[in-house]
């Protein structure tokens, strides 16, 4: 009975529908914009991107090769016939190259195609720096392998018992692990693009804060909260409705933005194959975690719900700590730029590191916990 009238107090309030409705809207529109923006090459081509990806690394290269060449004969073309020694001496350097890259070039799709020839261009290179990855990834395990080795021949960190003895340990274990990752060619942008995406953990927080003031400042601010108490119900169990309330729409909210941008990722890009390892995407080389895409995928979202819960949590922690809204305004503002500070401040080897990765912004802002291996001290003994 109480949390249905919590419940309904809020859909009664039209301008916090409106806010949530503008706020899914708007986190939509910025991150389509945002995508077509950086990757509309890429989005508009995804079928050209894999038959690309269908060639050997070698052949590649020599695509590579000819459409920079082509690239050259391109802009040569468009020089002035005014201009006619620059043009002569720019076609001979091309010719010294290879002397038949002429005839190539007017017999290639990119004759007097400067469009394709971007295209190719930019798609090339972006399937040549995976497939370097992901042929060196062996020999960035052996790396860690190594610096294990050359760190623990200094004095300084071969200590046993000390964390940093310990810490080197752990994460050449840790990393050894992933010998036998599976890892595949695909593309990446599908997960990349939600995983960077901060504008809708900025919408959470805007939300959170929104909610917290309407379910909890509301009564205290139109006089009836003494009422209210003087109920059988009004202590106790009207905190934990609060609560409750707060959570159900919180994470409701949360699984339809963070939700419907991972739906809209998939539709602009695709997460390609599901099955391999999340280390097959560069930008996860330092990252443990030995899950598949689809796993990966769940845990975002599930990372990202429990997130907001512990945000909202904070939140309605300060709004029952100060009877003030006024003071709830900036008791909030000073936990999220305290936060803030904490997280981009602190180095990544203080000894005060604990409360750089465990704070409220580290846990939403999920590439700190999911793309990045990260130990903290506890007590000499590292925890990821």
């Amino acid at each position: 009975m109480i949390l249905r009238f919590e419940i309904k107090k809020i859909f009664s309030r039209g301008i916090v529908l409106g806010i949530i409705f503008l706020s899914i809207i708007m986190n939509l529109f910025i991150f389509y914009s945002t995508q077509v923006r950086d990757n509309y090459i890429l989005i508009n081509n995804k079928d050209r991107y894999y038959n690309l990806a269908k060639e050997e690394y070698s052949n590649l290269k020599i695509i590579n090769d000819e459409i920079e060449l082509y690239s050259y004969i391109s802009y040569v073309n468009t020089i002035d016939d005014s201009f006619s020694n620059e043009k002569d001496i720019t076609i001979n350097s091309l010719l010294e190259k290879d002397k038949d890259i002429i005839n190539k070039y007017n017999k290639s799709i990119y004759l007097n195609d400067n469009e394709t020839l971007e295209r190719d261009k930019i798609l090339v290179s972006k399937l040549l720096k995976q497939k370097d990855y992901i042929s060196s990834y062996n020999e960035y395990l052996d790396g860690i392998e190594e610096q294990k080795d050359k760190m623990l021949s200094v004095s300084i960190f071969n200590k046993k018992g000390t964390f940093s003895y310990n810490n080197i340990l752990k994460t050449a274990e840790d990393f050894e692990n992933l010998r036998s990752a599976n890892l595949k060619l695909d593309i990446e942008e599908g997960v990349t693009s939600i995983t960077n995406y901060y504008f809708t953990d900025a919408i959470i927080i805007f939300i959170a804060f929104i909610l917290c003031i309407v379910i909890f400042s509301y009564e205290r601010e139109t006089d009836i909260l003494p009422l209210i108490k003087s109920t059988k119900n009004g202590r106790g169990k009207l905190i934990i409705a609060k609560i409750l309330t707060l959570f159900i729409l919180l994470g409701f909210i949360s699984i339809i933005l963070y939700g419907s941008i991972t739906i809209l990722s998939s539709y602009l890009y695709g997460f390609g194959d599901l099955s391999r390892d999340i280390q097959s995407i560069n930008e996860f080389k330092g990252s443990i975690l030995k899950v598949s895409i689809s796993q990966y995928i769940s845990l975002y979202l599930l990372t990202k719900l429990l997130s907001s819960l512990l945000i909202g949590g904070v939140f309605s922690l300060i709004f029952q700590i100060n009877k003030n809204i006024v003071k709830n305004y900036i008791s909030v503002i000073l936990v999220l730029v305290i936060s803030f500070l904490f997280l981009t401040l602190l180095p990544v080897n203080s000894y005060l590191n604990f409360f750089k990765y465990v704070n409220i912004l580290t846990f939403l802002f999920t590439p700190y916990l999911l793309k990045q291996y990260i130990n903290i001290n506890f007590f000499t003994i590292p925890i990821n």
